[in-house]
This record gives structure tokens, C-alpha cells and sequence, in this order.
């Protein structure tokens, strides 16, 4: 089961400006259904023209070099083609799509291979739950990124940080995750910066997470195969957690000029208005 098939497709929205179906031919646009419900479905795509191929078309498809996909051969990210010859091999529609979303999940999640590896093998776990499979990927993601256990006043923090998700939070998270890690680390940094603070002062930011997790998990169809909902999963996890950075970014810039720069925020709530007007 492959869930590369993310990457291809129609792209049907309904609501206002969306009555009619807009068709995208991108290699790397997402395929995504949004239901009256506001779900959205990443629907697998066994379309991909063409039949079997050997690799250098494999290769001028996804704009993927040869040596790479070699490599990603090796490395078992992507499935072995079928032997036509002693050194020969074709491959199909499978490997199109699965070529699209390591490059996505490295290109624009910023993963490394090891991480991705790990995420592939969830998804491609049919005894894999996709409550576990949410629990594989983020493991893949705090993997780039671990943090250090031994750093001064880091024990310390991890029992506020448990005693807050646990107690005040409410959230029903496994002891072992890494995130308790993460999130510990950070606040045993702001205290060596000199922040007199405990867990409390990342409030704002779990009330924002909260509201961001529910609302990316009903974005999943109650009627999916569970190679769509997991397709669907990994790339809201992975993708949009890099457009919510980059968000909070935009963001920042803009409350900066209004706070520092002498921007009012009705000449900036203006400029918005004129460049959607624009745009129509």
C-alpha cells in the first residue's frame, strides 16, 4: 500500500468561488476532497498514465536523478521494480507516486531519510492503527530534532511540563512521548535565560494546539480507506505543521509593524482588504 498518491490529481472545493470543479495538472499539487462536513480526503491516484517504464522515464517523470533513485532503491524508500532482465527493471504507477512524496516530506517538510523511512514504513503498516501511526510519525519528526536529556535544569522541567499536560491539561498523552522532551527542553532553556516561569507559560500555545490538532484530525473522512486517511494524516502532520511555522512567522511581521513600526492597524487591515479585492 502506497499513500504517494497524494501528489496527483483534481482538486474539488465547495463553497463560495468553488461551485465548479478546478482542475490542477502540477505534479505537486495535493489531491483533496472537502466534503460538507469540511472534511478533506487525500485520495490515492492510480491513474498515472503511461503503464511501465524503465528508469531513466521514471526518473524524467519526477525529475528525480537517476542515481537517486538508485539511492532511494537501496535504501528501501521505494519498492524494487519488476526484473525484466538480468540488470534490468521496469516500474509503474506505484513508484511515480511514491518518488513525489519523499521528495515533498524532504523538499518541503524538511525531513531527513531516516525520518521518512520510519513514516513510510507506518503507512505502509496495514496492522499499523492510525492512532499508532500518529505516534510513529511524530517520533519520526522529533528524531531531526532531539533534544538533550542531560542539559542543566532539564529534569526539572520535564516533571512541570508532565505535571501540566497531565493535571491542568487533561490531554491523554503516553509517558514515553518525545514531545514531553521537546517541550521540556525549551522551557529549561527560557529558565537558564533567566525566565522566572513554569510550564504555565506556554498556555497560549497549547490552547492554540489544541484547537489546530482538533481541527486537522476532522479534516479526516469517517468513510476513507485506511490507506487515504493515513495519506491524509502524514501530509496534514508533516506539511502543515511547516505552513503553520511560516504562518506564525507572517504573523509576527505584521504585529512587528504595527507595534514598532508606526503601521496603524487600520491602514494594515485596509492593505489586506485591497490586495484581496485585487486578486478577485
Amino acid at each position: 500500500m502506497l499513500a504517494a498518491g497524494v501528489l496527483r490529481g483534481d482538486v474539488v472545493g465547495t463553497g463560495t468561488g468553488a461551485g465548479q470543479a478546478t482542475r490542477s495538472r502540477r505534479a505537486a499539487t495535493p489531491i483533496r476532497r472537502f466534503s460538507s462536513r469540511g472534511q478533506a480526503r487525500v485520495r490515492l491516484n492510480r491513474n498515472v498514465s503511461g503503464g511501465r517504464m524503465r528508469i531513466s522515464e521514471l526518473s524524467r517523470r519526477t525529475s528525480v536523478p537517476v542515481a537517486t533513485i538508485k539511492f532511494y532503491l537501496r535504501e528501501q524508500l521505494l519498492p524494487p521494480g519488476t526484473l525484466t532482465a538480468r540488470n534490468q527493471a521496469s516500474y509503474g504507477a506505484e513508484h511515480v507516486e511514491r518518488l513525489r512524496l519523499v521528495r515533498v516530506l524532504t523538499d518541503v517538510g524538511g525531513l531527513g531519510l531516516s525520518s521518512v523511512g520510519a513514516i513510510l514504513a507506518g503507512i505502509d503498516d496495514d496492522q499499523l492503527s492510525l492512532h499508532d501511526l500518529c505516534r510513529v510519525v511524530h517520533r519520526a519528526l522529533v528524531a531531526a530534532r532531539s533534544p538533550d536529556a542531560d542539559s542543566p535544569g532539564f529534569a526539572e522541567a520535564r516533571a512541570g511540563v508532565d505535571e501540566y499536560i497531565d493535571d491542568s491539561l487533561g490531554w491523554s498523552v503516553a509517558s514515553d512521548a518525545p514531545e514531553r522532551d521537546t517541550v521540556a527542553n525549551v522551557l529549561a532553556g527560557l529558565r537558564r535565560l533567566g525566565w522566572e516561569c513554569d510550564a504555565t507559560v506556554l498556555a497560549p500555545y497549547a490552547e492554540a494546539a489544541e484547537r489546530l490538532a482538533s481541527t486537522e484530525l476532522a479534516f479526516l473522512p469517517t468513510n476513507a480507506s485506511r490507506a487515504e486517511a493515513a495519506a491524509t494524516f502524514v501530509v496534514g502532520s508533516v506539511l502543515l505543521e511547516t505552513a503553520m511555522v511560516g504562518l506564525r512567522r507572517l504573523a509576527q511581521e505584521h504585529h512587528s509593524a504595527v507595534r514598532f513600526a508606526g503601521v496603524s492597524p487600520e491602514a494594515a487591515s485596509n492593505r489586506c482588504q485591497c490586495v484581496r479585492t485585487a486578486e478577485r
